[in-house]
């Protein structure tokens, strides 16, 4: 006969994907879709693609999207630089450790428009970060670090890190602690064990991480606006609010998102698909 809580376990993922599904047609699909057919919709009411056409053939445009997939870019970097050592403090037990951990969270409960005029205050000339950078000798002359590239990328990676700090800290709780002991045991040093064991089996974490910071960062809008503002490039998340709201071309504001939502989804997509590449070639299988 067979065990009915093992019949009932059977459909509770069945049961529990409901709920999911219903949320993600809501807050994701539907908007998607309703910013689809308003991008292929004319004042007139008339399907046309009139606004793909319109986002093809501006220079500018694309040279925004440029900007905002290199800065992007440039803030997972540091993101990066910065999570790994910190994923690894995470997993020691030393006193301040609840401290570090709280101070990681800090800039993920931050809401985005408060943390953007917080970091402008920091960044501006007056600021302490501006003035930190002046009195280094190899600093004289720092850059101009509000409205300029240099401050987004600072901003974005003091928001989005922790991302990857967490990432990378759940993924060494899954290593096993046998591993670096049979490596310490053969006689393998720290950095050998670092770069021969922990950091290949983080490299899914890595790659998630990355897509998640990289996405974010790309869709960031509060920052953008605070921090950089619009001297000459900008990004598509402002480009998508001065057509909107600005110039009211509601139908190119639209082509501009899914643009984006699709660039989005296609690095996600290649992010996933590196993961499982790498977890088959760890574990083996083809």
């Amino acid at each position: 006969m067979e065990d009915r809580s093992t019949d009932g376990s059977r459909w509770l993922p069945a049961i529990l994907a409901g709920p999911v599904a219903a949320l993600l047609c809501l807050f994701f699909l539907a908007p998607v879709w309703r910013a689809l057919r308003v991008s292929l919709t004319s004042a007139a009411g008339a399907l046309t693609p009139a606004a793909y056409a319109q986002v093809a053939q501006s220079r500018g445009l694309w040279a925004d999207l440029g900007f905002t997939l290199a800065t992007a870019f440039l803030a997972l970097i540091p993101c990066t630089a910065i999570a790994l050592p910190v994923s690894f403090l995470l997993r020691k037990t030393f006193p301040g450790q609840r401290f570090l951990r709280v101070a990681v969270l800090f800039p993920l409960v931050v809401p985005h428009l408060i943390a953007a005029y917080s970091l402008r205050l920091a960044l501006a000339p007056s600021g302490p970060i501006f003035g930190t950078l002046a009195a280094l000798p190899f600093f004289r002359d720092p850059p101009q670090l509000v409205n300029h590239w240099t401050g987004l990328v600072i901003a974005l990676t003091w928001k989005f890190f922790p991302v990857m700090a967490l990432t990378l800290s759940a993924a060494l709780e899954t290593i096993p602690a046998s591993l670096e002991e049979a490596a310490r045991d053969l006689g393998a040093g720290a950095w050998r064990r670092l770069v021969e064991i922990l950091l290949p089996l983080l490299v899914p974490a890595l790659l998630s991480g990355g897509a998640l910071i990289f996405i974010m960062a790309a869709a960031q809008f509060s920052i953008t606006l605070v921090i950089y503002g619009s001297p000459g490039l900008t990004t598509i998340p402002m480009d998508i609010y001065t057509e909107a709201f600005g110039l009211s071309r509601w139908d190119v504001a639209s082509a501009l998102g899914i643009v984006l939502t699709v660039v989005s989804l296609g690095l996600l997509a290649l992010a996933v698909a590196a993961v499982r590449r790498v977890t088959r070639t760890a574990l083996g299988t083809p």
